[in-house]
């Protein structure tokens, strides 16, 4: 089915255009969706965290002056649970200290509108470099990409950047 799919977009302009909206149009609407839920809107006021959330956390130590906090894991648990209002499960900070000045903008945002701005920002860039190197085949990329475009929106996560 799915490779039945490739050829005909490989044979059909038109069906490669309607491709690619559909497939950009979804991945729309699954970062409007959880840019509402990064925001904690309605019922999702009490949920646990996402990798973005550690972005953001991360964002505000860097402000705050104590950023090494984020590398022992008792403190880095209490500013988790604080951030999610209570019980959460922990996600341990791996990266080096100088992606926290890439993160650093962020702390001034509401996390959902950081979520927002770096899950564009990236996508897009990462969009357009994949266009350039996919060339013709830009749709059938997209096809069998959208699940992991649509899980590293879902978490917030940086897999746009290092994909890249």
């Amino acid at each position: 089915m799915l490779a039945e799919t490739l050829e005909q977009l490989h044979a059909s302009p038109s069906k490669r255009a309607a491709y690619v909206r559909f497939v950009l149009a979804a991945l729309t609407v699954i970062v409007a969706f959880k840019t509402f839920w990064f925001a904690r809107f309605g019922g999702w006021a009490d949920r646990e965290l996402a990798d973005f959330d550690a972005f953001h956390i991360v964002a505000l130590r860097i402000w705050l002056g104590d950023l090494d906090q984020v590398y022992h894991f008792k403190a880095l648990l209490k500013m988790q649970m604080d951030a999610a209002g209570g019980a959460t499960g922990f996600m341990p900070w791996t990266y080096p200290p100088q992606y926290g000045l890439l993160l650093a903008p962020l702390a001034f945002l509401h996390v959902g509108v950081g979520y927002l701005l770096f899950t564009t920002a990236t996508l897009a860039v990462y969009l357009v470099t994949l266009r350039a190197i996919a060339g013709a085949n830009f749709a059938q990329v997209l096809v069998i990409l959208f699940p992991a475009l649509a899980i590293t929106i879902g978490c917030g996560q940086n897999g746009f950047l290092t994909g890249r």
